[in-house]
């Protein structure tokens, strides 16, 4: 009994075949490309203008790759490997950096990253895999102490009871009319309370 394989079926059992490793050359390549791109292949915008650079990139990047290569690699598979590199090498790099701050001291025990692995953390952002190095609170703001009546410069035309009240504003000169006003908002409200009974 003998099977009949359409045309169709064959071209799929070849795209299905395992194609080589990527070498070191074409990796080389794959991260200088990208690193030459870095900021139109990582732009966050996605309209028309941006996303014909992009894949114009990802082309250059392509033919670069496949003037060196055995085999043709198309654009999804080097976006594939590029996202490869980038999650083996933030692995990697993560424990590099837990081995290194680790205590007690002696050699390392892990191999350190390579020229290519460092390459990739270079155009990755260090922040993206070490995270940041300033230890900030982001749950804490830090907002800026109210100043307090003695920090604000008070004229000398101003008299002693309007200077000390918080809301007094040393920059406006007040009249003799305004005078009684202002006393009466730096009274407690209690005090207010008894003079109007």
């Amino acid at each position: 009994m003998k099977m009949h394989v359409t045309k169709s079926e064959s071209l799929k059992m070849e795209e299905k075949k395992k194609k080589p490793r990527f070498s070191e050359k074409e990796i080389d390549i794959l991260v200088q490309g990208v690193k030459e791109r870095s900021e139109i292949i990582n732009s966050k915008f996605s309209d028309v203008v941006n996303n014909a650079k992009k894949k114009q990139s990802w082309i250059e990047i392509m033919e670069a790759v496949n003037a060196v290569s055995f085999s043709r690699r198309t654009i999804d598979e080097l976006k594939k490997k590029w996202d490869d590199l980038k999650r083996g090498t933030k692995k990697r790099a993560s424990a590099v950096q837990r081995e290194r701050t680790k205590t007690g001291g002696g050699k390392l025990k892990i191999v350190p990253l390579s020229s290519m692995e460092k390459e990739v953390v270079s155009v990755m952002g260090e922040e993206r895999i070490f995270g940041f190095s300033a230890a900030v609170d982001t749950m804490n703001p830090q907002t800026p102490a109210k100043p307090s009546s003695a920090d604000i410069p008070v004229s000398s035309d101003v008299p002693e009871a309007v200077q000390d009240h918080p809301f007094s504003n040393s920059s406006v000169q007040i009249t003799d009319d305004n005078l009684e006003k202002k006393r009466k908002i730096a009274r407690p409200y209690s005090q207010k309370e008894s003079d109007e009974r």
